[in-house]
């Protein structure tokens, strides 16, 4: 056992594990690169049996609330630093927080905020901004995995395989909904005025373009953006923020951004269809893609599982969704668009 009051290592535990997993900790508490597991463990089990003497105390009688809650801990920051990492479509997203995992009625934004031109003693019009439902569902889905950590690797002081098995589970969640933004950005589905959001055959909302990625394509289809016309009939100079395409065309995209000195982020997602690729506006701006939330929680969290084996166990759970929230400030691109 080490030589630090049982407290003290019980307090560094959280920064200790989340280090150890290979997250960044700020401000880390001063012991934390000093113990070890099997030092944590030794602590928390000499908190909960005060009545033994320290040589008495083995392994597993550490695997305790505090030894657990401590993981839980450490294990939450490694996988949301996985997740943020590898969520390379956050930039484009716009949060849509559902109520339970029900099928429930797409929702978007709908409203005239156009500013207008008043005269002297002129009357201000009212302008109006409401949610409407959109003819198809939207489902929240639950992905969850348990990983364990055991007495052994406690006491061993190994804890590799975890930390890299933690850190596959935030990505796997990123991934995930980055499948699930792919179907809501291909699956062209209706919005609440019963038309589709990209209209393949005649183009009558303007953000369509049948073109490859190249000088040509880009500049039309920056023009196309900025031409768009808005619910409220006037264009929307819609500034192109990101380009999402497709994996084979992501060398290119970079090398148009750079030739062309424009500040757009590329975000290649490996779901798309060859030669396919979007360009969007600010989201805060122009929502069009939505990411679904479940209201009051996090879309990934760490949760504790007790089970019956000589183990600690976390469950890693994901509540994710997407859906297409708007059709003004996305137009969608390539050959067989």
């Amino acid at each position: 056992m080490s030589d630090f009051h049982p407290l003290e290592v019980l307090a560094a535990g959280p920064d200790m594990m989340a280090a150890r997993m290979g997250a960044r900790v700020v401000c880390p508490h001063p012991l934390a690169s000093v113990i070890t597991l099997r030092d944590f463990a030794r602590a928390a089990a000499a908190v909960a049996r005060p009545d033994k003497k320290p040589d008495d105390l083995t392994i597993g009688n550490g695997l305790t609330a505090e030894f657990a809650g401590a993981l839980q801990k450490g294990a939450a920051k490694v996988v949301a630093d996985a997740y943020a990492q590898q969520r390379q479509s956050a930039g484009f997203l716009v949060p849509v927080a559902v109520r339970d995992f029900k099928p429930a009625l797409q929702q978007v934004i709908l409203g005239n905020a156009s500013l207008e031109k008043v005269s002297e003693l002129g009357e201000i019009q009212q302008g109006h901004c409401q949610l409407a439902e959109s003819v198809g569902t939207a489902v929240l889905q639950s992905y969850a995995k348990i990983l364990t950590l055991t007495r052994m690797a406690i006491q061993n002081d190994t804890f590799g395989g975890f930390a890299r098995a933690t850190w596959a589970a935030g990505a796997s969640a990123a991934r995930t909904e980055a499948g699930l933004v792919v179907e809501a950005l291909t699956g062209n589905p209706a919005l609440p005025d019963g038309s589709t959001v990209f209209d393949l055959s005649a183009d009558i909302y303007g953000n369509v373009l049948a073109n490859s990625l190249d000088a040509t394509g880009l500049g039309l289809g920056l023009s196309k953006l900025r031409q768009q016309i808005s619910g409220f009939g006037v264009a929307t100079d819609c500034e192109a923020k990101y380009l999402v395409c497709s994996p084979e065309l992501e060398y290119q995209a970079h090398a148009l951004m750079t030739l062309c000195r424009l500040p757009v982020t590329v975000v290649a997602m490996a779901g798309l269809p060859a030669a396919r690729w979007f360009l969007l506006g600010a989201p805060e701006i122009f929502p069009c893609d939505g990411s679904l939330q479940l209201q009051g929680y996090p879309q990934i969290r760490v949760d504790v599982k007790t089970r019956d084996s000589d183990a600690i166990a976390l469950r890693v759970v994901a509540d994710i969704g997407a859906q297409m929230i708007g059709r003004v400030g996305i137009c969608r691109c390539g050959p067989d668009a």
